[in-house]
């Protein structure tokens, strides 16, 4: 990001007693209120059943879904909340159309979008808005990764190739956005036309 209109702060989203809490408190520190939170933190997880262990469930699940409720059950405070909120979740084509040895993953992934439905009908009433997206194969540090493990990605059902995190970018600012007003608990396949 460029400017010095933002902060960072680390945290280790994998960790179960990382404090959400002072992520918001940290964010609103000058007396600002949040309007908006892209969730794009997860961890891959190709493993075949036979190296599936409860640890690597939990690790899972702890970055692409526990820690995703939990942020956005502090941020929603009224502490913390601006009088409008748009909430946007990075989740996975393989949620719905997953790949071999992809159960942790799509298992995650699946969570994040029941999460994000759920979470649209008990937040609408208070003027927050929350989606998620479901990008196909899309060329990210986390791809670099799977890569390195000597995965290929299924670019054959991929109509547009490899994406960019610039696209998958565009539609998160696009639920964010006033454009997208009338859409709440929706799931945004960015998938390169995988799933048609």
């Amino acid at each position: 990001m460029q400017g010095d209109k933002h902060v960072i702060f680390t945290m280790d989203l994998a960790q179960y007693d990382f404090s959400a809490e002072e992520l918001c408190s940290f964010a609103c520190k000058d007396g600002k209120k949040l309007d908006g939170l892209v969730y794009s933190a997860g961890i891959p997880s190709i493993l075949p059943l036979n190296n599936v262990t409860r640890n690597r469930i939990d690790e899972c699940m702890s970055v692409n879904t526990y820690a995703f409720i939990e942020i956005v059950r502090q941020m929603v405070k009224r502490k913390y909340r601006a009088e409008a909120m748009n909430i946007v979740a990075i989740s996975s084509i393989a949620a719905v159309q997953p790949e071999k040895c992809q159960t942790l993953y799509a298992m995650s992934k699946a969570a994040l979008n029941a999460a994000v439905q759920t979470l649209a009908i008990e937040l609408a009433s208070k003027n927050i808005r929350i989606n998620s997206v479901c990008p196909g194969a899309t060329k990210t540090r986390m791809a670099d990764k799977v890569l390195e493990q000597g995965i290929e990605p299924n670019l054959g059902r991929q109509l547009l190739g490899m994406l960019s995190p610039e696209q998958i970018a565009n539609c998160a600012l696009f639920l964010l956005g006033d454009q997208s007003s009338a859409m709440t608990g929706r799931v945004l396949y960015a998938d390169g036309g995988r799933i048609l």
